[in-house]
């Protein structure tokens, strides 16, 4: 009884999920690390209440979207697919009509209007829309939305639009436009800071996205936490102290370029070394062959 009393207290710190897969075979500890996860922190958080608020909103003329704004590989792709997984689809009706709240395409780079619609139609479930006439492949989406019962669409890598010229990326957001004003449907973006010259001209957009930025890491009480989170997922037996021992906190923020895309893969890319190294704990020597091995660009 004493020793499980130890082992539940060392285990303490680990995510119980995390703790269900600790003494399985090293496989599956491995393959633990590609499931998909979220982690909260407050940036995220008060976009992902502001998202959710413009989901429960009533329809009305003119909904009020946001626009958001970080670096690459700093959380905004997974900020949406956690959104997204909120309100999944649903299905309804003894015909089974899926309803879909959110959909969300990439946008096109070179503001392509053939990959703009067939994103739409694959997102909508729209079978054979390719090679039709522009007004009709419109009308379908437009009828879709409406089936559907969309209430918000997200387009990400808004900042695309900028490779393919004025007309090519006009014709992009007037038909965005279109969908919203129709059918009441919120727009909500996502992308670089370049993301905001996409919209910059066009006043009712900027008045329906208004800009909100994920902002780069600093070596904070928030950094520190996330490690801390991050830690909790990782199928080691034994305490890393990531976010307690200075010098490896330090070394994860030095070679992570402050974005969370980098911070998660340089720990659990360390995380993989050590399992396979059949250790169970990291060590800054383990960080830094990481940094090397999921951040080749990095010297260490």
């Amino acid at each position: 009884m004493e020793n499980n009393t130890k082992d539940k207290q060392q285990l303490g710190h680990l995510d119980p999920s995390t703790q269900a897969i600790l003494f399985a075979a090293m496989s599956n500890r491995i393959a633990f690390l590609e499931e998909r996860f979220w982690i909260g922190y407050p940036a995220a958080e008060a976009i992902l209440e502001r998202l959710n608020l413009i989901m429960s909103r009533p329809r009305v003329s003119r909904p009020e979207g946001l626009l958001i704004l970080g670096d690459p590989y700093n959380g905004k792709t997974r900020l949406l697919e956690y959104f997204q997984s909120l309100h999944p689809p649903i299905i309804s009706g003894r015909r089974g009509t899926i309803q879909l709240p959110v959909i969300c395409i990439d946008a096109p780079s070179g503001a392509r209007q053939a990959y703009f619609f067939d994103s739409l139609s694959d997102a909508l479930h729209i079978p054979g829309s390719d090679r039709r006439p522009v007004s009709l492949v419109h009308g379908r989406i437009i009828q879709a939305l409406r089936d559907a019962g969309t209430k918000i669409i997200i387009v990400d890598e808004l900042h695309n639009l900028l490779s393919g010229g004025d007309i090519r990326k006009r014709f992009i957001l007037e038909e965005l436009k279109t969908f919203s004003n129709a059918l009441k449907i919120a727009l909500v973006g996502a992308g670089t800071g370049r993301a905001l010259s996409v919209i910059k001209d066009d006043q009712q957009y900027l008045s329906r996205m208004p800009p909100v930025m994920l902002p780069p890491w600093k070596l904070n009480r928030t950094f520190l936490g996330l490690l801390k989170a991050l830690e909790a997922r990782m199928p080691l037996r034994e305490v890393s102290n990531l976010a307690s021992d200075r010098n490896i906190s330090e070394l994860i923020y030095t070679h992570s370029q402050n974005c969370i895309g980098h911070i998660v893969n340089l720990i659990f890319e360390s995380t993989r070394l050590a399992l396979n190294k059949g250790h169970e704990k990291l060590t800054e020597d383990l960080i830094r062959q990481g940094c090397s091995s999921s951040l080749p660009w990095m010297k260490v």
